[in-house]
């Protein structure tokens, strides 16, 4: 039954087939049988110790200091996974929205994103450009070979040093004149590509902040060449000189740190369609632009999405860990919480004599409040000194293997776990404690 979730959950097809994996099934079934030995035999063992005349007495498990101790032991071990677990869950919930909502170095919200594949309909790219900025909902409209995401094409290329041309192997994007425009790219050096300079379409380049500093160039990439698309000779292709400087940009995920990457006027269209669009009116925007663009009779249905959501799809595989992640967690935690119970209940039986003794002693009921709470209390700040090193070991361990950019581990995620373990796990015992200290004395002691 909880196969389709869990499959929901993770991304993958799971499924029971008895015939495929008949080893799976019968090791299942070995160790079920097992397992339902070894515990069906533990209690009847136990319980075949005791003395007839001691059962008949009702005595079993009033005296029993092994019995209390491994049950504060295993409720000890249960709250260590608990808020091992939920610290991991917190820290995983906290880089996914950090993964979300970091400034990435251009502006990812409001921009439609339509994949142009059909090659006859890229060719009218400009047209299309024309009648989608006629309408004033839509900001601007750009043309480009790869969008972020997608950046991924690679090359060698010549850049110019110091003793001549030096061979570096660089990330390119063909886009047109307004790409950088559209993404809000910040240009703290130099200008944007501009169609009425003609050479910009022959030779013009925008370059990012790493780019210049892996080829050497500084804060003096303006007027650098380029040779791009050389044959092996090293002729032909073109001679291309720095126009721009754009701010390092994340173009790929976070697993990735910024590489260099350049940007020039393509000769052909690309393929992709990146609208900026207002935020208001949405929906009517949105139809104007699937009316255009059937208009325009491409082969294929009419596809968009915004770029934030493609974004944040590379990061689907943490989003679907976050949710099993939870779920194990929310289990834990309520395992945790059903062992303490016992416990509690446990500790105010075996307690119930202590408790009037010291009523008849002259013993307020807040003090034996206290004094039981904190018997609960040290094992919960036992298993948060044992869990916080292991967690703060673990998780630094997969921020840092797993991601270039990540959140720092802060005390508040353990300090929020620990004190969350303490409020819930005291709170869910105070039934049983405030009725044993709450208890007449005559009936506690008389209860032995």
């Amino acid at each position: 039954m909880l196969l389709p979730g869990f499959s929901n959950a993770t991304g993958k097809t799971l499924s029971l087939d008895f015939v495929e994996n008949y080893v799976v099934f019968f090791n299942i079934l070995v160790i079920t049988i097992i397992v339902g030995i070894v515990s069906g035999s533990y209690p009847a063992f136990y319980l075949s110790s005791f003395q007839p005349i001691v059962v008949l007495k009702g005595a079993i498990g009033k005296s029993g200091k092994k019995g209390g101790m491994l049950r504060k032991i295993l409720v000890t071990v249960q709250f260590f996974l608990a808020i091992f677990m939920t610290i991991g869950a917190l820290v995983v919930s906290s880089q996914l929205h950090f993964l979300k909502n970091k400034n990435i170095g251009f502006n990812k919200n409001n921009l439609v994103i339509l994949t142009l594949n059909d090659s006859t309909f890229r060719s009218k790219t400009t047209s299309i450009k024309r009648e989608l900025l006629l309408y004033p909902n839509i900001i601007s409209v750009a043309n480009a070979q790869s969008i972020p995401g997608n950046m991924n094409r690679i090359r060698m290329m010549k850049v110019e040093a110091e003793n001549g041309m030096e061979n570096k192997t660089v990330i390119y994007c063909k886009t047109d004149y307004d790409f950088v425009k559209t993404y809000k790219m910040e240009i703290i050096s130099g200008r944007d590509f501009n169609e009425e300079m003609g050479l910009d379409r022959l030779e013009a380049v925008i370059i990012n902040e790493t780019a210049a500093k892996d080829f050497g160039w500084g804060d003096n990439a303006l007027g650098k060449k380029i040779h791009f698309g050389f044959k092996a000779d090293g002729t032909g292709g073109r001679m291309l000189k720095v126009i721009g400087v754009v701010r390092d940009f994340n173009f790929k995920s976070m697993y990735n740190k910024i590489e260099p990457i350049i940007f020039f006027i393509k000769e052909d269209p690309g393929f992709f369609l990146c609208c900026r669009i207002n935020e208001v009116n949405k929906k009517e925007t949105l139809a104007f632009i699937e009316q255009k663009y059937v208009e325009f009779g491409p082969i294929g249905p009419y596809e968009y999405k915004f770029q934030d959501d493609l974004l944040d799809e590379m990061y689907s595989g943490e989003e679907k860990s976050g949710w099993v992640i939870n779920g194990i967690t929310m289990l834990t935690i309520f395992i945790a919480l059903l062992g303490l119970l016992g416990l509690s209940s446990f500790i105010a039986e075996q307690k119930t004599c202590e408790i009037g003794v010291r009523k008849v002693m002259g013993g307020s009921t807040g003090g034996i409040l206290f004094m039981l709470y904190k018997e609960f209390a040290i094992l919960i700040l036992i298993s948060f000194v044992l869990a916080a090193p292991i967690a703060w070991w673990k998780l630094g361990d997969w921020l840092d293997s797993n991601f270039v950019y990540h959140v720092d581990l802060q005390w508040a995620y353990f300090a929020l776990a620990g004190l969350g373990a303490l409020i819930v796990g005291l709170g869910t015992i105070s039934y049983f404690i405030i009725k044993a200290a709450s208890l007449d004395p005559v009936v506690a002691i008389k209860h032995e």
